[in-house]
């Protein structure tokens, strides 16, 4: 069964130029927001790169290594780069 919303809602939510579920969301802080309900760029970019994945991989061209922390806790985060301009980054993480 469908919810229906009162007709006196939907007129509030398009008289403010969002949606209910845009509206609910931003209630919540920005870290409990999951990835999907964030904003309209952030999911092309998403999108973007989803597409990408998918596709035959371009050529790689090269990587760079990031490495932080002291001695004893060094992490390495890795930074690809593709021949179509493109770049996949794996953040830091220790082995």
């Amino acid at each position: 069964m469908a919810l229906i919303p009162h007709p006196g809602i939907a007129r509030f939510f398009a008289a403010c130029g969002t949606t209910r579920e845009e509206t609910g969301f931003r209630a919540f802080d920005a870290s409990r927001v999951p990835e999907r309900l964030t904003t309209a760029e952030q999911l092309v970019e998403r999108e973007r790169l989803n597409l990408r994945d998918r596709r035959p991989p371009s050529p790689l061209l090269g990587y760079v290594l990031e490495e932080s922390g002291s001695s004893r806790h060094k992490q390495f985060g890795v930074v690809f780069t593709f021949a179509d301009g493109t770049t996949q980054r794996f953040a830091p993480h220790t082995n």
